[in-house]
């Protein structure tokens, strides 16, 4: 809807299946307590396609009606699985590439040459680029390509295929630097296929020869990416239309209907900033006074945008157009199948030329059909109704043309013009007719159509009207006069004017009151009830009347109604004992004045109360200690009233009503205090209800039972009842535990008993017959487990006569110091109750059906969906031994999504001393591209479903941490999930030094390497670094045992690092390279110490003395293994050859020596050590 609101202004949008609503505010009395209305007026639309909100693509055009498959699922975007603290996501290619667009300008994919296609989706990608085209947004994920073409010309590019299933934007810069608004070509809406609209294209893009140019494929807004299918084609360079200009438009004079064809192809744009069309025009010659305009597409080619406007002058005003009466579409015309349009212009005056802008998406060559037909009859206008009496109104219009007779028919309102439902018919000879007699009090509507003799118009209406009312006998009349304020009670501001006249159940008032368009006189009459009643509030008026049933000042209302002026208004609300105002008033419609159909009159009525869904009252209900069984009717809902002593217990029943029943018991407040629906406690019938109350207070309740619906019982039933005499013993209530420490707590209740038997265990268990006596009320226990959670139980000891078991009381014992290494699960059995939270209004909780990495079944959870207030809120760790670590860290798993772009943010603090004080460990916003980002943009309750959707945080904490704390700051966005917290020692890592590592292929001499270059002739990798290589630690017992592997950068010095090593012992390392022979070293190296330092530059270094020796007496590692099979032979001839043939280019494996081509350069390593046999050689 973000589009269709930016254009809402334009009365001249139309989409097919688009629904447009423009909302004005009414005026508003700022005396009034009333809130104003809105007024809605609906813009002309087609409901063919009602669920497709979002095809405007073009002011003032039609889009045509497609079938739409609206189960259109995109996949999450998923970010790296693990990350750490200060570290950068590196932007590398998706996994696809180069199938699809590049991150960013410098990895733009390549389009060799032209025509091209290709697939991809931006859903794992960042937001880089933004343009606007023409619509305002923050643009989405993007991918970029680059194409450079070898001479000058056009090109097309569009991503209308049929696998494009997201709100796309396309466009083209021609510089690797661009700043926004600096696109040669941009293009948001287009076109449409089977699974979305607002699909892009640009064509006729203007290129030169050697230019690079680089195509950005984006998304409208962040909420935007998927799959897109992208074509790159040379544009047809077309000739400009003769009729491109309106000074040039093409005559359509007849006769008609005529018939004309032309092409959209190669039009100029007309109109920038309002049409932005590519159309030719059509000059229509109107003969007639009064004309109807028909233009028919039916024999163009399948088409999904038509203009729908006209102009009546050139050179045109581009705002001063003319829209169209309606539009269609349809399979017709000489192209089979082809959706075309049908656009009509009805009551155009004439003699005169019009100009037509033909437009359609695509662009295209058209027939179009030119029909204009003579009004001869046309339409009366300016319907209204004035001079109205209790028994008349003047009604009036504005004649179409010269007419002088017409038909007018008056009815109730929703009846059907000519059709004989009318209540009074004329035919007057002058535009204006007496409607009498009509009864008083009563709405009407009236239709008029134009007689013109041989010919007649539409029936035009309904105007809807009504006659005054007349006060009924016996009624009130309000003492204030109209225009003053003595009956405006609470919209007077200071207390003693807040007056008010009294109307009582079973009166009606006759009263006066006026709107002048800003202000309004509103009435407000008190009354005052002695019991809980069913008030009606009900009213007619001359004028559109609203009536609201208000409690004292301040006022506020409980229940309101409104109502057309000739029609009752009404509005019940079931009301206590107490004092309320009848509030009576006009809408915020029509203006009226004192003394001018200004008259209401307004009923208060009052009914006994319904009871929960029960109508009828069958009295009061004595239960005895004796089981009572009374048989009733069917086709009614019924109540009773029974009085109830505190702790007996009152038990019902209907267990043979043969239906689906419901009961309920109210207390005198008409508060539910009990229920049930099946089975209950007596009732054996799934379907009949039966419940046991206990009141805690002696009083008056209500008892009702219905179908479960709340309407009428069906079939004839009985109610059961009786009660049993509350005890004589009372079981203790308000148990509570205090003083919980680690070990104990006091266990308390209240009781008039003066001895007791208490029981307590782990929660869950079922307490035993007897228990442990005490006197003492509290008691206190001391041999209690730390961190469980506990039941007790506790009746009273009458002097031998017990009471019922009170409880459980469920409470938990403090938490002891945790020792450390400490994980937290979150799991069933393993979840520590010692865990706390505080913050604001909603919280952390535990959730089920998330858990890190797929592993369990529960996690932590911060409500982030359906938070919308940011005060943080916190999750704080139990207290932990912080002696025990040396080297500490915080290891979590944590997964995340933002609903579109919302920050919400988790910071961690840590504390030494317990939670008195807290340091902030880190920050990790949320939003798209945050770090606490895991699993992309959802719009529904986040749930993590994937284990690649979490990640792993681990972190070094201070010596002596003995808390941890996690801060919840919500941004109204999505769910965050928290999962295996763990605070253990932090193992020590090793560094390994690697030198001499030369590869023969990328060989410079001097004991250098060049750096690995692309398709231009670019460096593949950053300033310093030739390539890639793989790192390996071999088991030294065991060489197919990898105990390491580790992919790091080789410097064009031959250097390489890695960092992060956790093993100790001795093992042979080994180097991988895409095309070369695997090496390893001569003997197992120790890893003990902290560095390690191993060169690769001599024979003496290495398995076999397996280096070559090069022509400036330097050695490097033997290239050509293109397969990585461990030799160079014919396999790795047969890939260079089919690349060489192919002219392949580009970072390749089979580009041995690294320049970019794969060409005879690296046929000659190849073909050298296949002919020595070269091979690699380890353990």
């Amino acid at each position: 809807m973000r589009k269709l609101l930016t254009l809402l202004l334009m009365v001249f949008l139309w989409t097919s299946g688009m629904t447009q609503v423009a909302v004005t505010l009414g005026a508003r009395n700022t005396q009034d307590q009333q809130v104003a209305q809105m007024d809605k007026t609906q813009l002309p639309v087609s409901n063919v396609n009602a669920y497709d909100v979002r095809q405007v693509t073009k002011i003032g055009t039609v889009t045509a009606d497609r079938e739409k498959d609206l189960s259109v699922i995109k996949n999450s975007p998923i970010k790296n699985t693990r990350q750490e603290i200060n570290g950068t996501e590196p932007i590398t290619p998706h996994p696809l590439a180069p199938m699809q667009g590049g991150e960013t300008i410098a990895l733009a994919t390549l389009i060799p040459s032209l025509p091209y296609n290709n697939t991809g989706s931006t859903t794992a990608y960042a937001d880089n680029y933004n343009e606007v085209c023409p619509y305002t947004n923050t643009g989405g994920r993007d991918v970029v390509y680059k194409y450079t073409p070898a001479t000058n010309g056009l090109i097309d590019i569009t991503l209308c295929g049929n696998i494009t299933n997201y709100d796309t934007k396309l466009y083209v810069y021609d510089t690797p630097t661009p700043v926004t608004g600096s696109a040669i070509a941009c293009n948001d809406d287009y076109c449409s296929n089977s699974l979305t609209s607002y699909i892009s294209q640009v064509t006729g893009v203007p290129v030169t020869g050697g230019v690079t140019y680089y195509i950005v494929v984006d998304g409208y807004s962040s909420a935007d990416y998927g799959t897109y299918e992208i074509t790159v084609t040379n544009g047809v360079v077309y000739p400009v239309p003769a009729n491109d200009e309106c000074t040039g438009a093409t005559a359509v004079a007849g006769p008609f209907p005529q018939t004309v064809t032309g092409t959209t192809l190669g039009a100029t744009i007309d109109c920038p900033g309002v049409l932005d069309w590519n159309a030719v025009w059509y000059a229509i010659t109107l003969p007639y006074a009064v004309n109807d305009l028909t233009v028919d597409w039916c024999g163009t080619a399948d088409m999904g945008t038509v203009g729908v406007v006209y102009y009546p002058t050139c050179p045109v005003v581009c705002g001063n157009y003319v829209l169209y009466t309606t539009n269609t579409w349809g399979i017709c015309g000489t192209v089979p199948g082809a959706t075309t349009a049908t656009t009509t212009f009805l009551g155009i005056p004439g003699p005169t030329v019009i100009y037509y802008p033909a437009y359609s998406i695509p662009q295209m060559d058209h027939v179009i059909t030119f029909n204009v037909a003579p009004v001869l009859c046309p339409n009366p206008s300016a319907l209204n109704a004035t001079d109205r009496t209790t028994t008349s109104a003047k009604l009036g219009w504005t004649a179409g043309g010269s007419e002088s007779l017409w038909n007018l028919e008056v009815g109730l309102p929703g009846f059907t013009p000519g059709a004989g439902e009318y209540i009074l018919r004329g035919t007057p000879t002058v535009n204006s007719f007496s409607a009498t007699p009509l009864s008083s009090g009563t709405r009407y509507d009236y239709y008029v159509q134009a007689d013109c003799g041989t010919n007649q118009s539409s029936w035009v209406g309904p105007l809807g009207f009504s006659t005054l009312i007349e006060c009924p006998g016996g009624a009130l009349t309000e003492l204030e006069v109209c225009g003053d304020s003595t009956n405006n009670a609470c919209n007077n501001v200071l207390p003693a004017n807040q007056t008010s006249e009294p109307l009582a159940i079973g009166q009606t008032v006759c009263g006066t009151s006026y709107y002048d368009g800003s202000l309004r006189d509103t009435d407000w009459y008190t009354f005052t009830l002695t019991e809980t009643t069913l008030v009606t509030l009900s009213a007619k008026a001359d004028f559109d009347v609203a009536v609201i049933l208000v409690t004292p000042c301040p006022a506020s209302v409980i229940a309101s109604s409104s109502a057309l002026s000739g029609v009752t208004a009404s509005v019940s609300a079931q009301l206590t004992a107490g004092t309320y105002y009848a509030f009576v008033a006009p809408q915020f419609n029509s203006a009226f004045a004192c003394g001018s159909a200004n008259h209401y009159y307004a009923t208060l009525t009052g009914a006994p109360p319904t009871i929960g869904c029960g109508n009828t009252n069958l009295g009061l209900l004595t239960p005895t200690e004796t089981s009572q069984t009374f048989a009733y009717a069917a086709g009614d809902t019924y109540y009773w009233t029974f009085n109830a002593v505190a702790n007996a217990t009152y038990s019902f029943s209907d267990c043979g009503a043969g239906e689906d029943t419901y009961m309920r018991i109210y207390d005198n407040s008409f508060t539910q205090v009990a229920f049930n629906d099946d089975y209950g406690v007596h009732c054996t019938t799934e379907t009949a209800a039966s419940l046991n109350f206990v009141p805690t207070v002696s009083g008056l309740y209500y008892v009702s039972i219905a179908h479960y619906s709340c309407t009428n019982l069906l079939n004839p039933w009985n109610l059961t009842y009786y009660y049993t005499p509350a005890p004589t013993c009372l079981a203790p209530t308000a148990l509570t535990a205090t003083g919980i420490t680690t070990t104990g707590a006091s266990l308390g209740w209240t009781s008039s008993a003066s001895a007791w038997e208490y029981q307590i265990d782990v929660t869950g268990f079922i307490p035993a017959a007897t228990g442990i006596a005490t006197t003492n009320n509290p008691t206190v226990v001391t041999t209690l487990t730390p961190a469980t959670t506990y039941d007790f139980y506790v009746r009273a000891n009458c002097s031998g006569d017990y009471s019922t078991w009170s409880g459980p009381y469920t409470f938990t014992t403090a938490c002891d110091i945790l020792p450390t290494p400490f994980t937290e699960t979150v799991e069933v059995g393993e979840f520590s109750p010692c865990w706390t939270i505080s913050g604001g209004t909603y919280n952390w909780g535990i959730v089920s059906g998330a858990s890190g990495y797929g592993v369990g079944a529960q996690s932590f959870r911060a409500n982030f969906y359906n938070i919308s207030d940011p005060t943080p809120f916190y999750l704080f760790s139990p207290v932990l031994d912080g002696s025990t670590l040396a080297n500490p860290q915080l290891e979590f798993d944590y997964s995340y999504a933002t609903y579109i772009s919302e920050v919400d943010q988790m910071n961690v603090y840590t504390s030494v001393d317990g939670g008195l004080n807290f340091t902030l460990l880190i920050e990790m916003p949320g939003g798209i591209s945050g770090i606490l980002n895991t699993a992309g943009v959802t719009t529904s309750s986040f749930v993590p479903t994937l284990a690649t959707q979490w990640a792993t945080m681990t972190l070094p904490i201070p010596v002596g941490t003995n808390m941890i704390a996690f801060e919840a700051i919500s941004a109204f966005g999505n769910n965050l999930y928290l999962d295996n917290i763990k605070v253990n020692e932090a193992i020590a890592t090793k560094t390994l030094n690697l030198t001499g590592v030369l590869l023969e292929g990328l060989y410079a001499g001097g004991g250098t390497l060049n750096q690995a270059k692309d398709e231009s002739g670019n460096a593949v990798y950053a300033p310093g670094v030739a390539d890639m290589i793989t790192v390996e630690l071999h088991n030294d017992l065991n060489y197919s045992i990898i105990e390491y592997s580790s992919a790091v950068e080789l410097s064009t010095s031959g250097t390489a690092t890695v960092s992060g090593i956790t093993l100790g012992g001795d093992y042979f390392i080994t180097i991988r390279h895409r095309n070369s022979i695997e090496t390893t070293t001569a003997t197992a190296v120790s890893f003990a110490g902290a560095v390690i330092s191993q060169s690769f530059g001599n024979p003496a270094d290495v398995y076999g003395g397996n280096l070559l020796l090069m022509s400036d007496m330097g050695y490097a590692i033997f290239g050509g293994d293109i397969t990585q099979d461990g030799a160079v032979d014919g396999g790795d001839v047969t890939p260079f050859d089919n690349d060489q043939f192919n002219f392949v280019m580009g970072y390749v494996d089979s580009d041995v020596n690294g320049d970019g081509s794969v060409d005879s350069g690296d046929g000659t390593i190849i073909d050298n050590n296949q002919f020595n046999f070269v091979g690699t050689a380890h353990p």
